[in-house]
């Protein structure tokens, strides 16, 4: 007979199908790539802070004005 489920993959609203697996596949790259960036700017933000502590350390020392 050959019944089974197999039909489910051609609706509209199951999660099986190439549209889905499509959608949830670019959802996840934008999601990664999101990661990325807000990790370089967390990473930015570190070194600023960083340089600016050393530059007001310098300048309790004298060295700096």
């Amino acid at each position: 007979m050959g019944g089974g489920l197999g039909f489910l993959n051609k609706k509209s609203w199951h999660t099986g199908g190439m549209r889905q697996q499509e959608e949830v596949w670019k959802r996840e790259q934008e999601y990664a790539k999101e990661q990325k960036k807000l990790a370089e700017l967390k990473k930015q933000l570190d070194e600023e802070r960083k340089h600016e502590e050393l530059q007001e350390v310098a300048r309790q020392g004298g060295h700096f004005q």
